[in-house]
Formats: C-alpha cells, sequence, structure tokens
C-alpha cells in the first residue's frame, strides 16, 4: 500500500489538483527547490538522492540529453528502513519547481518518526500538505 501527500505554497485547493494533475499553467508560485531539498536531507540524514542517467533516459525516450535533463530535473530523494521494519517500509519524495510529492509505504515507527520529521521540515518552508486520500489539507498539529 502506497500513501501520497502533496506539498505547495498555498492552501488553495484548485492549486493543489493542478500540481498533482501537471497543469503547469495553472501553477504560479514556484518553490526553492535546492533549498527544500536540502533541508530535507538535512532533517532526515538517510534520505539518498536519486542519480539520475540522463543520456539513458533521452536514449530511452528518444530525447535530447539537454530535453531529458529539462524534462527530469526533479529531485528525487528516498528513505528506506532497517530489513526488521519490512518491504513496505519507504519514503520517496520528488521535489519540483512548484511543489513537492511525497509517497510512503505502510512501515512502521521508524517510518512514522521520519514522515513526521519531513513534514514538519516542507511546512518550516511555509510548504501546505494536500492529503488526496482524504481530499483536504493535513491538520498543522
Amino acid at each position: 500500500m502506497s500513501v501520497d501527500y502533496h506539498a505547495i505554497p498555498s492552501l488553495d485547493e484548485e492549486m493543489a489538483r493542478a500540481f498533482i494533475e501537471g497543469d503547469l499553467d495553472a501553477l504560479t508560485v514556484a518553490i526553492p527547490s535546492q533549498r527544500i531539498a536540502t533541508k530535507l536531507r538535512f532533517a532526515v540524514p538517510k534520505l539518498e538522492p536519486f542519480a539520475k542517467d540522463f543520456a539513458a533516459l533521452a536514449a530511452r525516450t528518444g530525447m535530447t540529453e539537454a530535453e531529458a535533463r529539462r524534462r527530469f530535473s526533479y529531485i528525487e530523494l528516498d528513505w528506506r528502513a532497517e530489513e526488521d521494519d519490512g518491504a513496505e517500509s519507504y519514503i520517496q519524495i520528488i521535489v519540483q519547481k512548484y511543489g513537492v510529492s511525497l509517497s510512503h509505504g505502510s512501515g512502521g515507527d521508524r517510518l512514522m518518526a521520519t514522515l513526521l520529521r519531513i513534514i514538519e521540515a516542507l511546512r518550516a518552508e511555509h510548504l501546505h500538505i494536500w492529503d488526496p486520500q482524504r481530499g483536504d489539507w493535513l491538520p498543522a498539529d
């Protein structure tokens, strides 16, 4: 089971839906993605950046390498718990120009503690967390 959240710099539900659907024309407020990725890694040192092979992506998609770099310019951070937390104990974060997407499995206490640190770091950057499972914003507490 995977659970998703999305963080954007607005409490506008339409903006949240536009971000989730990739409607970039509706999004107007960019976030400092590199700074946010750095702060997330500071909050959770075990977050590992995913290294992209842009040449391979270009070859696989029929794009030029420059096009692949533009298309896949987001920052991906991954976290996995130690073996004893189970196979579903993971967090994947995608930091993009207009917001942050977060997916996680159904792991145990370590996952929940890590998730709370991530949410705190996102809120410290004045991002609001949309929960599409509930169709509402996560409460502030």
